[in-house]
């Protein structure tokens, strides 16, 4: 609202409150009523002298036509005073966030150090890469196993289109870790690009950002060559044994500490009539192999095998076939170790004419 409306409406109420008509109203001021229409209007600007002729005809003070204007500055006052307290409460609600910010800031860094903490100080290689295969992090046990000179150098290695990880399996084994969103596993043998030969175990890890959608991976590294060359050379004594154990010309079993059968060649299936799959994983006691009026002697015999860890080395004895034959054979034992501890009885039993000792000779 301008100063001229707000000083026509206030022409208009005192005339008004007069009971005069803009016509008399002009004619005692020497204007016409248009003049005055316009006055109360706010089109004309009204002179300080007229106004003050106005005052006098309507008994209205001259403050009386400018306290619109005294009102709308204390509003105005007011409106600025709400202003500025808004501000003030923005500037605190700022104030707060960046703080907020800062505290989060602070906090990140934090779980960042004892993350990375915690990956150069663990006991397996750690390496992290995008869906680029980039590689974002290497641990230091990591650059060990692959004989890296340090971890700058390692990240100049692309996990997806290096050569020997490509032919050797890895990046497969990575791709499916993302494809499948699933945790993949797999042993493989790797030449680094340092020159460091490994067999290399892997486990890989996908992980997500915050609203769900994968956006890397984790893979631990372990170095298996030790273990890997230590399960070859059992596989081959493994196979060594068996061959001898299934090729031998004597009759061989093998029962554990109580007793059960944990193995039995050829030759002894052929010789007592009971086949492998009968014998294994029961009791050697449960067979007919003895004449039953020495069951109990055969027994305390084994039992004192056992506790004392004494084996037989000949023993001369009569054993039953399945068909309830008498066959005179020869015993002998060896206890199976583990770390020094024995763990099952190998016996070798064949038919032989030369008698070296009996069951009482032992007992």
């Amino acid at each position: 609202m301008t100063l001229n409306t707000l000083i026509g409406a206030k022409i208009r109420s005192a005339r008004q409150n007069m009971s005069l008509t803009q016509k008399q109203l002009g004619e005692k001021l020497g204007k016409s009523g248009a003049a005055i229409a316009y006055l109360e209007q706010g089109k004309r600007r009204i002179s300080p002298d007229v106004l003050a002729q106005v005052a006098g005809i309507t008994g209205k003070p001259m403050s009386f036509f400018y306290e619109e204007k005294e009102n709308t500055e204390d509003q105005l006052e007011g409106q600025l005073q709400n202003l500025n307290d808004q501000m003030k409460s923005i500037k605190e609600l700022l104030d707060r966030a960046r703080d907020e910010k800062q505290k989060v800031q602070e906090s990140l860094e934090d779980r960042e150090n004892r993350y990375k903490l915690l990956l150069d100080n663990a006991p397996v290689g750690i390496v992290t890469c995008d869906l680029e295969g980039n590689i974002l992090d290497a641990n230091k046990k990591l650059l060990e196993i692959v004989g890296s000179p340090s971890e700058d150098e390692t990240k100049k290695i692309n996990l997806f289109t290096y050569p020997a990880l490509v032919e050797a399996g890895v990046s497969e084994i990575i791709h499916r870790s993302i494809r499948e969103n699933a945790i993949v596993t797999g042993e493989v043998p790797y030449v680094s690009r340092w020159g460091k030969t490994i067999y290399m175990s892997l486990k890989v890890v996908p992980f997500s950002n915050s609203i769900g959608n994968i956006i890397g991976v984790q893979a631990i590294v372990e170095d298996v060559s030790h273990e890997k060359e230590s399960a070859i050379i059992l596989a081959q004594s493994e196979q060594k044994f068996r061959s001898l154990f299934e090729g031998a010309h004597m009759q061989m079993i093998v029962l554990d500490m109580e007793g059960k059968v944990l193995d039995v060649n050829v030759r002894y299936q052929e010789l007592f009539g009971w086949s492998k799959e009968e014998m294994v994983g029961k009791n050697f006691w449960e067979f007919s192999f003895f004449h039953s009026h020495e069951m109990g002697d055969i027994l305390h015999l084994f039992q004192k095998v056992v506790t004392e860890g004494q084996p037989i080395h000949y023993m001369k004895m009569d054993m039953l076939n399945r068909d309830g034959k008498s066959i005179p054979v020869d015993i002998s034992t060896r206890f199976l170790e583990d770390n020094g501890k024995p763990w099952a009885l190998f016996s070798i039993i064949s038919p032989q004419e030369v008698r070296f000792s009996t069951l009482r000779d032992f007992l």
